[in-house]
């Protein structure tokens, strides 16, 4: 992943520059600054995912303009370098190319978006040209049939191979990562991606399943653990990891057997987990988030306009340190938090590079 973002040298300085300000705060202060942000715009989506509970919500949000506005001024103001947009689908949201420009007038460097493809028409890619978008990904999981199965939708494939070959077309300096979960109990599905990654010149980011949170009892996915073929997850795992347009480390692709067979072996398993104090998740709600994970999705805190004054008041540095301890990332394998988390600080980073 950090592959991507160093593709633009320009980013190597304005990252290192930041992270140097991070380490010297961190250490003086132990105060917590993102150079890192997750906004979840909506929980509106146009799809209806198997293993998603998100679309399953009960009341549906998007976040106010205004609101939106106001977060990217305080993480402008903080030195945040990446924001990821996502939701729901980020696509519904009428405002999200004003979102979009405003957040490339800001001094906020990457600029990315998770997408399912679904609306993303010629005319929606010219209009990502116009905001400058570093990247955008598109989810595909597999070939045809499996993906509509497993989106909900019959011509979702379709609308998502179509998505990249717009952006291709119309916004070619937009990088294009094809999102792909690792289905257990199918995780072949995943390596199609690979062929139509190198079919289009794009790269892909490998998800392993996970159990979403559950919003409402009454209507959720609930992944079961059993019938998993050992063998067939260590095949794919070995492929992927040679092959070049995969972007996630090797060591994230390593610990995916790990996390379906020995999870007593995960990396991480015994080290205080610092992620809140580089990275930061805003939802649709406004509500602020050291880790959604790691708090179930739930209990977030109201930064009232003003994001300083929230991490550094004790409620939230009282929650960072509970953090410390948290065991989400065995519960589930998220790509957003463990990438981070192997790649900063520096000593995870040159773990990661050099295999120590």
């Amino acid at each position: 992943m950090r592959a991507l973002i160093f593709k633009d040298k320009r980013n190597i300085f304005s990252l290192a520059y930041g992270a140097l300000r991070w380490y010297i705060n961190y250490f003086l202060t132990r105060n917590p600054l993102p150079l890192a942000c997750d906004l979840y715009i909506t929980s509106k989506c146009n799809l209806k995912c198997s293993f998603c509970n998100i679309w399953r919500k009960q009341s549906h949000a998007i976040l106010p303009l205004s609101e939106a506005r106001g977060i990217i001024d305080n993480l402008s103001n903080l030195g945040c370098f990446y924001l990821s947009i996502s939701g729901g689908e980020p696509l519904l949201v009428d405002y999200i190319f004003d979102l979009l420009l405003y957040v490339r007038g800001s001094k906020i460097k990457y600029i990315h978006m998770v997408t399912n493809g679904y609306l993303l028409d010629s005319s929606i890619a010219k209009r990502l040209k116009e905001t400058g978008i570093n990247e955008v990904s598109i989810s595909i999981d597999g070939r045809r049939q499996f993906h509509d199965e497993k989106r909900g939708a019959g011509d979702s494939y379709d609308r998502a191979v179509e998505a990249v070959e717009n952006i291709k077309e119309y916004a070619p300096n937009t990088k294009i990562v094809l999102n792909t979960i690792l289905w257990p109990r199918e995780p072949f599905e995943c390596l199609h991606v690979i062929e139509l990654a190198r079919l289009f010149e794009v790269y892909v980011k490998v998800q392993p399943l996970n159990q979403h949170p559950i919003f409402d009892t009454d209507n959720s996915s609930v992944i079961s653990s059993g019938g998993i073929s050992q063998a067939e997850i260590k095949e794919v795992v070995t492929r992927l990891r040679k092959e070049k347009r995969v972007v996630n480390s090797g060591l994230f692709l390593e610990n995916i057997y790990n996390f379906f067979f020995e999870k007593k072996n995960l990396i991480f398993r015994d080290s205080p987990c610092i992620f809140g104090y580089h990275h930061i998740e805003i939802s649709e709600n406004g509500r602020v988030f050291p880790c959604l994970e790691g708090m179930n999705w739930q209990n977030g805190l109201d930064y009232k306009g003003d994001l300083m004054s929230l991490l550094r008041s004790s409620i939230y540095k009282r929650l960072l340190e509970k953090l410390k301890l948290c065991k989400g990332c065995q519960r589930n394998y998220y790509i957003c938090y463990y990438e981070p988390r192997i790649n900063f600080p520096i000593v995870n980073f040159l773990k990661s590079v050099f295999c120590i």
